[in-house]
């Protein structure tokens, strides 16, 4: 998401998303992808650039800040946003570390630093130990197996592997323990 009105959609923890940069403040913002109407998805797309969002219930049309721009048969409606903010699309808390960007779908008890606590440490060791910058592989990774699921954990749990499949990463965090 480089350029003004570029999005993605996602579905995070089981919850449609939609992560665009904001045309009028160029800055990353997360809404549920859920228009404030009725609640249909206002984005099927999984990535592209756009000006707005439109409800394909209703009609609704949001812009990329999230406001409600539009609204066709308006009268048919009442009064929306007389005297009353006109609903906008539900925002989500959003904030970055070193250029990931992390949702809250609940109102956050600490800072992201602080909740990170030592993740913000492997962290570190990701993007520090990269020649130039850490590059987010554009599509999201999806993985199926056949096997029986002990089989997915056992791979989590199995630090034998780490020496010789993760070398760069292994090395630099003994270094980091021995100081």
């Amino acid at each position: 998401m480089e350029k003004p009105g570029d999005f993605l959609t996602r579905k995070i923890g089981g919850r449609p998303v939609i992560l665009v940069r904001d045309v009028a403040a160029e800055t990353p913002l997360a809404f549920l992808n859920a228009c404030a109407h009725r609640g249909a998805v206002v984005c099927a797309d999984t990535k592209g650039t756009t000006n707005r969002f439109a409800c394909p219930y209703h009609g609704w049309m949001y812009d990329t800040s999230g406001a409600l721009t539009g609204v066709p048969g308006r009268s048919a409606y009442g009064r929306i946003g007389e005297g009353l903010p006109a609903p906008s699309l539900p925002q989500i808390k959003l904030d970055d570390y070193r250029g990931f960007l992390f949702i809250s779908f609940g109102a956050p008890s600490a800072s992201l630093a602080s909740y990170l606590g030592g993740a913000k440490e492997y962290i570190d060791l990701v993007c520090d130990q990269s020649e130039g910058s850490v590059e987010v592989l554009p599509e999201h990774l999806h993985h199926c197996i056949r096997a029986n699921w002990k089989l997915l954990a056992e791979n989590g749990v199995d630090a034998y592997h780490l020496p010789f499949a993760h070398k760069r990463l292994y090395s630099r965090r003994r270094r980091l323990d021995q100081r």
